[in-house]
């Protein structure tokens, strides 16, 4: 009977095909919990010799043990083995291997599964966050340049994927460097939310032993502990279903700036041209440039969307405690984390490398009544009420219509007033000089230049202050990071301080 931690209770063996269904996908999983399993287990320890439930040799026994099978690890030779179900027995089996079951036996002393688990996870969180925000930032930075190298480029701007009023492509950009400022800041509050230490929970209800939660906190670099024992197990799944809620966000913008992508880098808009590294070809079709880059990206936001739904649909309806079905958040968990990350890498890719027709942007911006809104505007300057002048403009673009006539720059003053006189008897002031700068985009770019308008001075003011912003935004994670990196490295100087006889 292969020794489990349970055996005591039991006459027979699990069955092979049950180990199977309930440990075989996990373990593989687990490979990825390994080190953080470790240090953990090294902490906890460590606070369990302070408070003197492990004594000194039997600490510098276990601390020997737990950093060989680190060493191993690293260099590919620790190999999680089924049968023992999870990475937290099999560290355990494998110290117990080295040092004996003495020592060795006495690792878990205080600690359950449950706690262990929850504490592996927002560790590895907490790693994925600060580099996840790293790639946000430098994706961000990007766009910005783009931005910058687009202030004059004209564009349409698209409601229900018509022509609707004209922007610039910085202006597009700016847009969606917005949208990652707020990922970003969702993640440093997230972060601050599991930034709380689980352990010394146990299964539920804490333990007897005259234990420290907070020393391990300080160890770890926690905030501080999360409290009632019941809800640092009961909460697994929360904490994971809200990351994976902003990891949904994310994948949407990243998706909504593929699908524009696509609809313009085809021959039709012909706005957009993806560089060849970020697209393929056809097997059959000779000339085709296919911008698979952009589709993945958006049917793996779908991906991430639905692994959120899982994880809802998983824990909806758990009663208190620790059940086995949060094993199954941990997949969509770690999946979710590698397409976001490595979406975010290849759509910043794509983005640099990103070919702009500005001549095309701009044929495309002049035709089809896109300063309509600015014709309206001006009657409803000269005393027409908005709703009446809405009505008088809808009458004018159908007429020209009727006449095929689609570019703004064929568009007639005189035509307008005669609609105008003809509907209401009123006769406009306008000149011709008025009316033809209702239809030159860049004078039209240059007076919406309200607050977070598309003109381009008010997109260069935007450009500096989310430079600013992201200044400050990089600051706060480099120091998240630095903060992570000192305390592995003051553990590893007390562990090493431990073994080598300071305790």
């Amino acid at each position: 009977m292969t020794e489990k931690p349970w055996n005591g209770r039991f006459e027979k063996e699990m069955k092979d095909e049950v180990l199977d269904y309930t440990a075989g996908a996990d373990i593989k999983l687990d490979n990825r919990l390994v080190l953080y399993d470790i240090i953990g287990t090294e902490v906890h320890d460590i606070m369990l010799n302070e408070t003197g439930i492990l004594s000194d040799f039997a600490i510098k026994n276990i601390l020997t043990g737990l950093e060989k099978i680190k060493a191993l690890y690293l260099e590919g030779k620790f190999v999680l083995e089924q049968k023992y179900e999870d990475v937290h027995m099999n560290i355990e089996k494998a110290v117990i291997n080295y040092i004996g079951e003495e020592d060795g036996g006495n690792i878990h002393i205080a600690r359950s599964r449950n706690d262990q688990v929850q504490l592996d996870l927002r560790l590895l969180m907490r790693d994925e966050i600060v580099e996840i925000n790293e790639y946000l930032i430098n994706f961000i930075q990007t766009l910005l340049k783009m931005a910058e190298k687009n202030l004059e480029t004209i564009m349409p701007g698209y409601t229900h994927s018509q022509h609707a009023q004209p922007i610039t492509f910085a202006h597009w950009c700016l847009a969606y460097v917005d949208s990652f400022i707020r990922d970003i800041k969702r993640l440093e509050q997230f972060y601050k939310r599991i930034n709380k230490s689980p352990l010394g929970s146990a299964a539920i209800a804490g333990v007897s032993w005259n234990i420290k939660r907070e020393r391990v906190a300080e160890l770890l670099g926690f905030d501080e502990v999360q409290e009632n024992t019941l809800d640092c197990i009961s909460n697994r799944g929360e904490f994971i279903a809200e990351l994976l809620s902003i990891f949904s966000l994310t994948m949407i913008h990243l998706s909504k700036i593929a699908e524009d992508l696509i609809l313009w880098s085809t021959y039709e808009f012909g706005m957009v041209e993806i560089d060849d590294s970020y697209a393929s070809g056809s097997s059959i079709m000779p000339q085709k440039k296919n911008p698979d880059v952009c589709e993945l990206v958006r049917a793996r936001s779908s991906t991430i969307i639905s692994f959120l739904s899982q994880i809802l649909n998983s824990i909806k309806g758990l009663p208190s405690g620790y059940n086995r079905d949060h094993q199954e958040t941990k997949y969509p968990l770690f999946k979710s984390i590698d397409i976001t990350k490595q979406s975010i890498v290849v759509m910043m890719g794509l983005i640099n490398t990103l070919k702009v027709n500005n001549k095309r942007m701009k044929e495309l911006a002049e035709a089809n009544f896109i300063t309509a809104t600015e014709i309206m505007d001006l009657l409803v300057q000269n005393g027409i009420p908005l709703r009446k002048a809405h009505k008088l403009v809808g009458k004018y673009i159908k007429n020209l219509k009727k006449n095929s006539i689609n570019q703004i720059m064929d568009l007639d003053v005189e035509k307008l007033k005669s609609i105008v006189n003809e509907e209401i008897q009123i006769g406009l002031k306008i000149s011709q000089e008025q009316f033809d700068d209702l239809l030159n985009l860049e004078i039209v770019l240059r007076k919406r230049n309200l607050t977070g308008g598309p003109a381009p001075k008010e997109v260069s003011r935007m450009i500096k202050k989310r430079k600013e912003n992201i200044k400050i935004l990089k600051q706060t994670n480099d120091e998240i990071k630095k903060n992570i990196e000192n305390i592995k490295d003051k553990l590893n100087e007390l562990i090493k301080s431990i073994i080598n006889g300071g305790k």
